[in-house]
């Protein structure tokens, strides 16, 4: 990703995070765990492999809750199916595993029904990041 769109994504996840979790020092430090990491992953890869991984992250959480799975079956197996439907051979591009590995500690470090919220807020952030970012400018 790009820095200067890195630098706006990080202060607009910021600030969704201030909005739906409440102000950082009210938060619990799995907060900032969280942030530092998602952080991390969008310095990783591109914007269109970033916005993938958010996108099957929300779909893994979905599908490994639902009444239908395997035994056996968790997230990580729901992810990485996603994720390789999305993006085919995590080991094509550079990035793509370590994000996968990352995200797989986001969801331990935020268990239970913590997880969707922050990675949706992660989504979100990306969407308005790249709305103002790739905004073209106005003709007169």
């Amino acid at each position: 990703m790009d820095p200067s769109t890195l630098i706006h994504y990080r202060d607009e996840l910021a600030d969704l995070m201030r909005e739906r979790f409440g102000p950082k020092k009210d938060r619990p430090v799995r907060y900032l765990a969280a942030f530092c990491l998602t952080s991390a992953t969008a310095d990783l890869l591109t914007d269109t492999d970033f916005a993938a991984v958010l996108q099957a992250a929300l779909r893994g959480e979905r599908e490994s809750r639902g009444p239908n799975r395997p035994v056996g079956w968790s997230f990580s197996e729901y992810f990485g199916l996603a994720l390789q439907a999305d993006l085919g051979e995590f080991d094509a591009v550079e990035g793509r595993r370590e994000a996968w590995h990352i995200v797989r500690a986001l969801r331990s470090i935020l268990p239970g029904d913590l997880f969707s919220p922050f990675i949706r807020c992660a989504y979100d952030a990306w969407e308005n990041t790249v709305e103002v970012v790739h905004r073209t400018p106005a003709r007169v």
